[in-house]
């Protein structure tokens, strides 16, 4: 059970990781794609990464605890309690 626990947390926090990269590549792509210029977009996420990471950090700790969760609701609803 302590193992199943522990596969939960990092899966959670994959999933996390994984979302907060995703929306950064998506800010790149999306400032890239509209200016047409890669060196601006680059340009403008250096600037202003303080804002940009706090904001990925936020939704990809909002993400990984919603998949915390949601398995550990699946968990507990497969083997009935803890």
């Amino acid at each position: 059970m302590l193992k199943s626990k522990n596969l939960i947390v990092i899966r959670a926090i994959l999933i996390g990781c994984v979302a907060a990269l995703s929306l950064l590549a998506f800010y790149f792509l999306l400032v890239g794609f509209s200016s047409r210029s890669w060196h601006y977009s680059l340009e403008l996420l250096t600037k202003d990464r303080f804002y940009a990471v706090a904001i990925a950090a936020g939704f990809g700790g909002q993400l990984g605890l919603l998949s915390y969760v949601k398995q550990l609701k699946k968990m507990i609803r497969m083997r009935g309690a803890w």
